[in-house]
């Protein structure tokens, strides 16, 4: 991680003095992957955590935003437990930063505790979690985008675009942006064409709409488990309004079904039991992975600073996968 972007505590200590707070210790948390995370314990015994953003030009502001928005509108609003904010901003000004300073919650991530468990815990998280997603969809909207004061519905603050009568929009406009990023990285420029080719082929298309309700993005790094129960469901910067199965496409790739068959049985059952069965047609599982990967092509540098042999494996990968897709699309 760039020192540039690392914390003083003085720097701290000013977002404690919002809160009438003083700084004891703090250690900055090596997981964190695009976004600077710090642990911090007050004088008064207080546990926090403080969430810094990435300074990109691109998601300056509303990401932020978005971000604090739907925390807040969770945990007012659900039984889903989210990390109460302590005090945010969506400016610079005080510390050189965005940032959200939010309730520590203790527990452990759900990529840690998963693989091990017993088939019981197994299913125990499959139906919490799920019950959550099912909560989620309650909140159901017009168009695609992501949410600014007092939840109004904008542009998706990622493309800076929107918001999205309906999938084929979003998808266009996702890939056109996606295309416009790539042009900035002369290694992968050979894949604009390709991209371009799907971008007309897909406007070609009528894809299958779904209702738009609000989403979390779920990642299993960002599920904490505490004694068998969900404790928190962390990291709200790429929820929105999306379709109603991204939550659901989003979980089926942590259970991991290929090593644990009679999971994908009983998860399969819950959805029936829920209600929250949607076939997901194969183009559009297809063009929303092609979608991210080419962001991938166009932001990986950014996501891996200070950790370059990594992102290299990382982007070799994707790259691959994406040529497969591109062929299987005849592009």
């Amino acid at each position: 991680m760039k020192e540039d972007i690392l914390l003083t505590e003085k720097q701290i200590n000013t977002v404690l003095n919002n809160i009438g707070e003083e700084l004891l210790s703090f250690h900055l948390f090596e997981g964190g992957f695009i976004n600077p995370i710090y642990f911090i314990t007050t004088k008064s015994q207080l546990e926090l955590v403080l969430r810094i953003t990435n300074p990109l030009p691109k998601w300056r502001h509303w990401k932020t935003l978005n971000e604090i928005e739907v925390m807040k509108f969770l945990l007012t609003n659900t039984s889903i437990p989210v990390p109460k904010v302590w005090d945010s901003s969506v400016a610079t000004d005080l510390i050189g930063y965005e940032y959200i300073l939010m309730e520590k919650i203790e527990g452990i991530q759900m990529n840690i505790v998963y693989p091990d468990a017993s088939y019981d815990l197994k299913c125990s998280l499959i139906s919490q979690i799920l019950s959550f997603i099912k909560e989620m969809q309650k909140f159901t909207f017009l168009k695609i985008g992501s949410f600014q004061e007092n939840m109004v519905l904008g542009p998706n603050y990622d493309i800076e675009a929107g918001p999205f009568e309906s999938i084929n929009q979003f998808l266009s406009a996702a890939l056109e942006s996606r295309i416009n990023d790539i042009a900035d990285n002369s290694r992968y420029f050979h894949f604009i064409s390709r991209l371009v080719k799907l971008k007309e082929k897909m406007g070609e298309m009528k894809l299958k709409q779904f209702p738009f309700v609000l989403t979390q993005c779920l990642e299993d790094k960002n599920i904490l488990i505490k004694n068998g129960k969900i404790s928190a469901l962390l990291d709200y910067e790429w929820s929105g309004s999306y379709p109603i199965y991204t939550d659901l496409m989003n979980f089926e790739e942590i259970l991991q079904f290929p090593q644990f068959p009679r999971i994908e049985k009983y998860y399969r059952e819950q959805l029936n039991e829920l209600q929250l069965e949607y076939s997901i047609p194969e183009n559009i599982q297809d063009f929303q992975e092609i979608e991210f990967l080419a962001m991938c092509l166009g932001s990986y540098k950014a996501w891996f600073v200070g950790k370059e042999a990594e992102g290299e494996e990382f982007i070799q990968k994707s790259s691959q996968q994406l040529n497969n897709l591109l062929k299987k699309y005849n592009c």
